[in-house]
């Protein structure tokens, strides 16, 4: 729908897919650090360099919003890119255990290595830091749609991202919608893409 509405469609996934196994240097058969894919490895500076003009807004799904706020902000300047997680596929051990440390601990840190050595080689510091929402500029406007039956994303973590953001968010709540409705839902179009495209500014064919 973006990409008919004459958006930029960039499909990103941090947890692979069956058709991005490729890489610029590292081989997926023989290279650790080609697994060293945690939550905030992004791909957003890629993207950048093939966009001319205009700030981009990201759509994403589960994790690709920590993207946004680990690293230095490269995406408040460049051509409009809509970003669209994808759904099944594979994903990297570490980005397991980094989500199974997140539920273990209540806490949205970067990834825990177990060691303060190995956590002060990463990070300068023998525990891993958290991240910051409040990095997201406050001149940024954000949306958010949440499902209402939503186990993975539930109501209260919705309330403290909420908190703690520096601007006021636009929220949509799609009471009856649980995590895949968000993806599947014969309604989609009318509940959420619609109102993105409103969000955005309209078409922008002319």
């Amino acid at each position: 729908m973006l990409l008919n509405d004459g958006y930029d469609v960039w499909i990103g996934h941090q947890r692979a897919t069956y058709w991005s196994h490729g890489h610029v240097h590292l081989n997926s058969t023989d290279r650790q650090e080609y697994y060293e894919t945690g939550f905030q490895n992004g791909m957003f500076n890629y993207s950048t360099e093939f966009s001319e003009t205009g700030p981009y807004s990201a759509q994403g799904l589960s994790n690709t919003a920590i993207a946004l706020i680990s690293g230095p902000n490269c995406c408040l300047g460049s051509a409009p890119i809509r970003f669209v997680n994808g759904w099944d596929g594979t994903t990297s051990y570490k980005n397991l255990l980094q989500w199974q440390q997140g539920i273990r601990t209540n806490n949205f840190a970067y990834y825990d290595y177990g060691s303060s050595a190995r956590n002060m080689q990463a990070y300068g510091r023998p525990t891993p830091p958290v991240y910051n929402v409040g990095r997201i500029p406050r001149r940024m406007p954000i949306l958010i749609i949440a499902g209402g039956r939503d186990w993975y994303s539930p109501s209260q973590g919705i309330r403290l991202l909420l908190s703690q953001l520096q601007q006021q968010a636009i929220l949509i709540n799609l009471t009856n919608y649980a995590h895949y409705d968000l993806e599947f839902s014969v309604r989609r179009e009318t509940d959420m893409y619609v109102p993105i495209l409103r969000y955005l500014g309209g078409p922008r064919f002319h």
